[in-house]
């Protein structure tokens, strides 16, 4: 059997020209973020509106100029004020603070408003001592000129009304007394009273004096009940009963205590730091004294 050969065709191989770049714009790769989402763009910085016309926040165009603000006004909040001294401060010290808020030199260059004379110039002080302690303590505590002067006033506005109200206490205890004394001994009351403090000016140590005056009616009634009958039954009096010493016409009783009653209610006697407050405690004493000698 003949052998049979086959042929293949000839290979054509064809040339496939080079690669050439992309007319287009070059991709960009994103950076690796390890599997996480990429981060979000941070939105552009902005001052809300209410604020944005606010002094103290020009300049003020990022959010680490926001934040460092922040941080500096809360540093200064825990900050002592400026100029104040600190506990530990020195006298020096304070007194330099006093001085720069107001504080006068010396105590004595405060001034207190006292009134008027008649003559327009400044009335002295009722009470020297008084004025000069108070200045004193001002001082030392380093008020100023101006917050003395109006505590001052309030001083004595204080004592004004407290020696007003101790003057209408004075005088309903006065009323107490006779009305009480007239309930006891009747139409008898006034020399009964007159005899017993007698007695008690002769008798009483002087030292108990202040005490004797501290009695309110009703003691003061019930330790003359006990002097009078004491009297009455232990000694005897050979000056007629209702008789003014030294003799002379009767005087009027009611009258001597109208004048004390509106002796009571000058500021002399109200008012504790007046000049004639004494003089006129003991005159008022001797007023009431004479229209208890009446009958």
């Amino acid at each position: 059997m003949p052998e049979t050969v086959v042929t293949s065709p000839p290979l054509t191989v064809t040339a496939v020209p080079p690669a050439t770049a992309s007319p287009t714009a070059p991709v960009t790769m994103p950076p690796a973020t390890n599997g996480q989402p990429p981060a979000a763009t941070p939105p552009a910085f902005a001052i809300p509106e209410a604020y944005k016309d606010k002094p103290y926040l020009k300049g003020v165009d990022s959010l680490e100029k926001a934040l460092a603000m922040l941080d500096g006004v809360e540093t200064k909040l825990g900050q002592r004020p400026a100029g104040i001294p600190a506990d530990t401060a020195t006298p020096e010290e304070w007194n330099k603070f006093w001085a720069m808020m107001g504080r006068p030199e010396t105590a004595d260059k405060y001034q207190f408003d006292y009134g008027k004379n008649a003559d327009g110039t400044p009335k002295a002080p009722t009470d020297l001592e008084w004025d000069k302690a108070l200045k004193q303590m001002l001082y030392d505590e380093g008020i100023s000129a101006k917050q003395a002067a109006n505590l001052d006033k309030k001083f004595q506005a204080v004592i004004a009304e407290t020696m007003k109200r101790k003057g209408i206490i004075d005088q309903q205890l006065n009323a107490d007394f006779d009305k009480l004394g007239t309930e006891v001994y009747g139409a008898e009351r006034d020399k009964v009273i007159a005899r017993v403090t007698g007695l008690i000016k002769e008798f009483v140590n002087p030292k108990l004096g202040a005490g004797v005056a501290k009695l309110n009616a009703e003691q003061l009634m019930i330790m003359s009940s006990v002097i009078e009958g004491m009297r009455a039954k232990f000694i005897s009096s050979d000056t007629p009963p209702g008789t003014p010493p030294g003799g002379g016409a009767p005087i009027n009783a009611e009258a001597l205590r109208a004048e004390a009653r509106a002796l009571m209610n000058t500021p002399a006697y109200t008012n504790a730091f007046d000049p004639a407050h004494e003089a006129t405690k003991t005159r008022i004493n001797e007023l009431y004294q004479k229209a208890s000698q009446i009958k």
